[in-house]
């Protein structure tokens, strides 16, 4: 009667624990984080770049520059301050936390990061006032960048901040964005890059076609490649690899404009990883300053401009995706005529070796040539294979930072369809050590959910980060992986595995080991233990919890119960006792007898 009534309370209690934790290990409702996809491990760079519309571009341009001016100090400028603000929240749905800033009336986004305040932030930005003009271009443009890129990006949750700047005051001193720069400086905020856009629309015509817009960067002395010469070229490779190039790396010694715009406050106050990108066509910008700065004019070239926003969300996508535990891959999709030839960018920010596999069919003949943009060939490959499935095609080290270049051509006489994969270490940081053996500035082991899971493993696991029993099954992702079970399938809570009559859920319960049928060694099950309210824990196996004489490890060889005394008990202890002292007296009597 006893033992059937610890099983019921063992029983009812399990299933008030199993549904209080139900209750309180529900996933918390978050509406900083109500983004649709938490980015890691997926690299994003091309589905960004292509969902940025050169329509909604050119219709935030329209929408901004409609009242004709934004200079400082008007009721204009206010209301666009208010109607960014508005837009914001629209775009991202309320994911992004908005604030008007500063003594200068900023307007400062947050699409709040997973890792908070702990890790560095991404920034984009331009200035929304003007001077006593429409402004489309100036800076407009880069209004609607900053706009378009909230919107496409607010459709993730990334590991870090991204923060959206509308800087006022520009025209007359770059007073925002000073202000912004100090502020995140004096509380010690890490910006991992910042792009300020400023003038997209005019392309220099006479320049060859992949240097339409200028991405400026940072070369004074001192200055790491991975600041923002980095940060530069990367953009580079984003349009070139997903579009037709149009993007310029531009040292800032070439440029006479540099300290003019809203980069400039962050490069001055420490931020070195700032980057401008800037119109290639300011020579034969008539509209500079003008009346003529309308979304309509003539010169404007929206499909540049676009692909150029384009390639900085990819260039972020790109980044923000990096996986702990492996090397930087990314996968293209190249179909090829006969003789014709692909070019695919690689961005080398670290001494790697580069990997390069290939799947195809229908090919006669393939050329792989990887070299340095503008530079010797490194390594090259020919095949004569009709089709490979996952063949290493190269596989070079490398030791010179920047852009590299691997050609692929078709050099027989048939079409071929490739998927090309391209894998390597980076270093964004600069400090010797690749991105793939490091955390986000060793933050990215945050356990949100705290489950004894860290939230970049819950992602490779397909766990939330955010819930610590993702099977809702009462026994906590973390504790299930520690022990060998599979925190996806909610059944495991009633298994067995270690065949100790003790189902998973109350191995949970009791704390004990589910692989191990006997957690403390004393040689008792721990179900046995459990039932017969014993501890599984602790090794009482000479203990007597009923005080009849007979040890708890006894009790369970006889099939007794270790809790109750009753009249068979005594039985074995007396046997035992009985026949030493029948041994003793045989061997005294025949001792005796021995020595008569």
């Amino acid at each position: 009667m006893r033992r059937t009534v610890s099983i019921l309370f063992i029983l009812v209690l399990s299933l008030i624990l199993i549904v209080a934790s139900t209750i309180s290990l529900q996933p918390r409702e978050d509406a900083s984080l109500a983004s649709v996809s938490t980015v890691y491990v997926t690299d994003l760079a091309e589905e960004v770049y292509n969902l940025v519309y050169e329509e909604s571009f050119r219709q935030f341009i329209i929408k901004v520059s409609e009242n004709g001016t934004r200079e400082y100090g008007t009721a204009e400028n206010v209301y666009a301050k208010s109607w960014i603000m508005t837009q914001l929240e629209n775009v991202s749905d309320g994911a992004i936390e908005v604030t008007e800033f500063g003594d200068y009336d900023s307007v400062l986004g947050r699409l709040p990061g997973t890792l908070g305040a702990d890790g560095p932030v991404v920034m984009i930005g331009g200035h929304y006032d003007t001077v006593d003009v429409p402004g489309a271009n100036d800076d407009g443009s880069g209004v609607a960048a900053t706009l378009e890129l909230a919107r496409v990006l607010s459709n993730y949750t990334w590991p870090l901040d991204i923060y959206f700047g509308f800087w006022n005051a520009e025209e007359i001193g770059l007073y925002g964005s000073w202000e912004t720069a100090e502020m995140f400086a004096e509380v010690e905020r890490d910006i991992l890059v910042y792009f300020n856009i400023d003038m997209l629309l005019v392309e220099d015509p006479g320049a060859p076609i992949d240097e339409r817009v200028w991405m400026i960067y940072d070369n004074s002395p001192g200055a790491l490649f991975q600041d923002s010469q980095y940060w530069a070229e990367l953009t580079r490779v984003m349009n070139n690899n997903y579009d037709q190039p149009i993007i310029l790396p531009m040292k800032a010694t070439h440029f006479p404009y540099y300290g003019q715009s809203d980069h400039y406050p962050f490069h001055a106050t420490g931020y070195k990883s700032s980057v401008f990108a800037f119109e290639s066509g300011v020579s034969i910008d008539d509209a500079y300053h003008s009346e003529d700065d309308t979304w309509d004019n003539p010169l404007y070239n929206y499909t540049v401009a676009t692909s150029t926003v384009s390639s900085i969300g990819a260039s972020i996508a790109y980044t923000l995706s990096r996986t702990l535990g492996q090397r930087t891959t990314s996968k293209y999709d190249v179909n090829l005529n006969p003789g014709a030839t692909r070019d695919l960018y690689i961005e080398i920010s670290i001494n790697t070796e580069v990997t390069v596999d290939a799947s195809w069919s229908g090919a006669d003949g393939l050329d792989f040539t990887l070299k340095k943009d503008s530079g010797p060939v490194l390594n090259s490959n020919s095949t004569a294979l009709a089709s490979g499935i996952n063949e290493t095609v190269l596989n070079e080290d490398t030791s010179g930072f920047g852009i590299h270049v691997l050609e692929v051509k078709n050099t027989g006489s048939g079409s071929v369809s490739l998927e090309i994969t391209i894998s390597h270490e980076t270093d964004i940081e600069g400090n010797g050590v690749p991105d793939s053996q490091e955390n986000w500035f060793n933050d990215f082991d945050v356990d949100t959910d705290s489950d004894g899971i860290s939230d970049g493993d819950e992602e490779l696991m397909g766990l939330d980060r955010y819930g610590n029993d993702a099977d809702s099954d009462g026994m906590p992702d973390g504790w299930e992986v520690e022990n060998g079970l599979d925190p996806t399938v909610q059944a495991d809570r009633s298994g067995d595995p270690d065949d100790d009559d003790l189902p998973n859920i109350q191995e949970y319960m009791a704390g004990t080991n589910p692989q191990e049928n006997d957690t403390d060694s004393d040689g008792m099950p721990d179900g046995w233990e459990v039932d017969n309210d014993l501890n599984p824990l602790v090794d009482d196996s000479l203990l007597d919890a009923d005080g009849d004489g007979l040890p708890n490890h006894l009790e369970y060889v006889n099939g007794l119960d270790p809790q109750v005394a009753d009249w068979i008990d005594p039985i074995v202890p007396l046997s035992i006792g009985g026949a030493i002292a029948i041994f003793v007296v045989i061997v005294i009597i025949y001792a005796r007898k021995k020595g008569a």
